[in-house]
């Protein structure tokens, strides 16, 4: 899991691998997933995982905070939302960062997800619908018994984007979150 001083450093890569890494972290989203999502899979406020993209083989929404939008500001004539179709690109720039900035333990970008479920359950977000963000299939009880929740009836208060991560940027205390882990 990322400290607050690692996700600072993350927020200031430049690079055109930048805004993907960062995405990953405002979406809970595999690698995978977000190199090879298109610009029609953007409506609004929701990101939508194809099937065939999908590990589980499902389709997954994703609500999309105004954070999480503004790294999408590439060129709008992109096949794909981040110009890249390869892993190894993310995860070059991630053990790049890890070198420049001296982060230790070294981290992948699968870290940033791992990361983002860890924020979750920080913020007092329930076990099934975190599961549901990562869009893991649940087994037995919780499988057959939350099967009706969905990532997306949990927004916004549970939506990653929604977290305070400007406050981690600029180093400000970030504000008090009860309103986040209880329904009104």
């Amino acid at each position: 899991m990322l400290t607050d001083e690692e996700i600072r450093a993350l927020w200031r890569v430049p690079s055109p691998h930048g805004p993907l890494l960062r995405w990953l972290l405002l979406t809970a989203a595999r690698i995978g997933e977000a190199q090879l999502a298109a610009p029609a899979s953007v409506m609004g406020d929701l990101w939508r995982i194809p099937a065939e993209h999908s590990k589980n083989g499902k389709p997954h929404d994703v609500p999309l905070s105004a954070q999480a939008k503004a790294e999408l500001a590439g060129p709008a004539d992109r096949r794909l939302l981040f110009g890249l179709t390869t892993t190894t690109g993310g995860a070059g720039l991630a053990s790049s960062l890890v070198r420049e900035k001296g982060i230790e333990p070294r981290f992948t970008p699968h870290d940033l997800r791992r990361t983002a479920a860890t924020r979750m359950s920080g913020l007092g977000i329930l076990p099934h619908v975190i599961e549901k963000a990562l869009n893991h299939t649940m087994q037995g009880v919780m499988g057959i018994y939350t099967a009706p929740t969905t990532w997306t009836s949990a927004r916004p208060r549970s939506q990653p984007g929604a977290w305070n991560w400007s406050a981690l940027r600029t180093r400000q205390r970030p504000r008090d979150y009860a309103d986040q882990k209880n329904p009104d």
